[in-house]
C-alpha cells in the first residue's frame, strides 16, 4: 500500500511539472520592465508608450516617478484596441498598493486614476494586461488633473 502511495504521489509532482512548463511563461517575452525592479523611468507630464500581450508573454510593464515633495498624482492610461483589458496600479517606494483602476475589455474609455503620495521619492506604476488581443498602450503620469486631457484624453504624437 505504501508502495503505490508513493507511485501515486510521484506521478502526480510529474505530471504537475509537465503541466507548469507546457504553457507561455506571463513575462517570457516582456524586455527589461517585467518587474518592479526593472522599471523604467518616466518623467511626469509626458506621455509614455508601451506593449502589452496576455497571452504571448508580455503581461506586465512597470515604470517610476519620482516627486520631490508630497503631492497627488494622476494617471491616464489609454489602450488602443477595445478589445483588449489592461488594469493600471500605483504602488509606494517599498510595494505598498496606493490604487488602481481598470481599462476592461470592449471599453474605448480611457482609465484614469488619482492617488496621495505623502512623500517624496519614487512610485511604482505597474501596468498587466488582463487579457484580450496584444496592444500598445499610452500612460501619463501628472500633478494636475486636466494636464495633457486636451479635451479627449488621448497623447498627441
Amino acid at each position: 500500500m505504501k508502495s503505490q502511495l508513493t507511485i501515486i504521489l510521484a506521478a502526480s509532482l510529474l505530471f504537475a511539472a509537465v503541466s507548469v512548463g507546457c504553457g507561455v511563461k506571463p513575462e517570457s517575452k516582456s524586455g527589461g520592465d517585467a518587474y518592479r525592479h526593472e522599471a523604467q523611468s518616466m518623467a511626469l507630464e509626458e506621455w509614455v508608450d508601451g506593449e502589452l500581450a496576455y497571452s504571448a508573454g508580455d503581461r506586465t510593464d512597470w515604470k517610476k516617478v519620482e516627486l520631490d515633495q508630497a503631492s497627488k498624482l494622476y494617471f491616464t492610461l489609454n489602450v488602443d484596441l477595445a478589445s483588449s483589458g489592461a488594469k493600471l496600479g500605483v504602488y509606494n517606494r517599498v510595494g505598498v498598493p496606493l490604487g488602481s483602476v481598470t481599462k476592461r475589455e470592449g471599453s474605448e474609455a480611457p482609465a484614469s486614476l488619482a492617488v496621495g503620495a505623502p512623500s517624496d521619492g519614487i512610485y511604482f506604476i505597474r501596468i498587466r494586461a488582463t487579457g484580450g488581443d496584444p496592444t500598445s498602450y499610452s500612460v501619463k503620469a501628472s500633478l494636475s488633473a486636466d494636464s495633457g486631457k486636451g479635451g479627449s484624453g488621448l497623447p498627441d504624437f
